[in-house]
């Protein structure tokens, strides 16, 4: 019975020590293990008790334990790891695991590009009035200070690569509201528009060899941002040779650039493994870039190259085409539109002003002020 009661005792104490040995142990190598935040979103904070808000301390308490749980960042790969290279499934739901190891975004919350393929967000017409309305303004408010304004329109990677999506998806809409809005702008005003999805699937079937999205991220790179660098700058009457022209030479690099492997935790397993690009052969015309911060802003300049001053009020996918146009610029500015501001353009005094924006966002439009940002 002694026997039989010391083995209860020695069970329920081995039990408590391996229940609480995480705790010291992530006290003291826990900093040495922690991972990165790859969620996009700032984790919890511990909170300060006040009695004024007592009612809402439990809950941001809660939060922040979860999102300080020892070995969580572990755990969560692991999750994942199982999820994608297992089953093939996705543990955030704004990814979408397409076919042969492509990644798709669905962030209803961010653009929703998964409306996008399907059109069921079409543009009413009091709507693509508006837009016209704000863009001709935007015009004849450029045209007052001898400015070029061209708008373009970066294709989502859903519809480019459609035949990489899961097939319960279906095919993507013949009629989307990118298609249904440059239609309308073309036919009711002279704004002059960029949307090069008919160049990048020319591309895409002349060389089929040649990646023009990434395959774990949500953009276009380095050579699908030539595709769309070479379609704008024609339409600033710049040519460039095609990517297929002998005069180019495309080169091999790993890709850096994962967004979506990241919301997945997944950066280590895929990131770097597939193929980016290195685009030369054109006259670059020695650009140099003076400033380059991803999240504000671009400064390059050239030498010999077109002398109007280019001003860029860009997203994220301009990122990839920089380089190739400021390359065609004796001077280049390219803001990020979180940063924009009137004073910002009117401190540049370029030449050109080109509204760059990628399809999901395009009803931001809807709000856009050249004096405003």
């Amino acid at each position: 019975m002694k026997e039989k009661a010391l083995g209860k005792c020695l069970f329920i104490v081995m039990f408590v020590i391996l229940l609480c040995l995480p705790v010291p142990f992530w006290a003291a190598v826990g900093k040495r293990l922690a991972g990165v935040n790859y969620e996009n979103r700032e984790l919890a904070e511990k909170p300060e008790f006040r009695f004024a808000e007592y009612k809402e301390y439990p809950a941001a308490y809660e939060n922040y334990l979860n999102d300080t749980l020892p070995f969580r960042d572990m755990l969560i790969q692991l999750n994942s790891r199982i999820n994608y290279f297992g089953f093939q499934k996705a543990t955030n739901t704004n990814v979408i695991v397409g076919k042969e190891g492509w990644l798709f975004y669905n962030a209803e919350k961010d653009g929703d590009p998964l409306a996008w393929y399907r059109g069921i967000n079409l543009f009413t017409q009091e709507e693509l009035e508006t837009i016209a309305e704000r863009l001709t303004d935007t015009q004849r408010y450029l045209e007052e200070r001898n400015v070029e304004f061209v708008l373009m329109i970066a294709p989502n990677k859903e519809r480019v690569y459609a035949e990489m999506m899961p097939d319960y998806y279906g095919k993507p809409a013949e009629r989307y509201s990118a298609l249904q809005l440059v239609e309308y702008l073309r036919e009711n005003t002279d704004i002059r528009i960029v949307y090069p999805y008919d160049k990048l699937m020319e591309t895409k079937e002349k060389l089929p060899e040649i990646q023009l999205y990434h395959k774990t991220d949500t953009h276009w790179n380095y050579a699908g941002a030539y595709v769309g660098a070479a379609a704008l700058l024609g339409e600033l009457q710049i040519d460039m040779p095609p990517l297929d022209d002998d005069r180019i030479q495309i080169g091999e690099m790993p890709n850096a650039s994962s967004d979506l492997a990241d919301m997945l935790h997944l950066k280590k397993d895929l990131a770097g493994k597939e193929t980016d690009y290195t685009i030369t052969g054109y006259d670059a015309h020695g650009v140099y870039n003076e400033k380059w911060e991803f999240g504000t802003e671009f400064i390059y300049h050239s030498e010999g190259a077109d002398p109007r001053k280019l001003f860029v009020y860009r997203d994220s996918f301009c990122s990839a085409m920089s380089g190739v146009l400021a390359s065609q610029f004796n001077e280049s500015y390219m803001i990020h539109n979180v940063f924009y501001s009137n004073s910002a353009f009117t401190e540049q005094e370029p030449d050109i002003f080109v509204l760059e924006t990628v399809e999901r966002y395009l009803r931001n439009l809807l709000s856009f002020d050249i004096e405003k940002g």
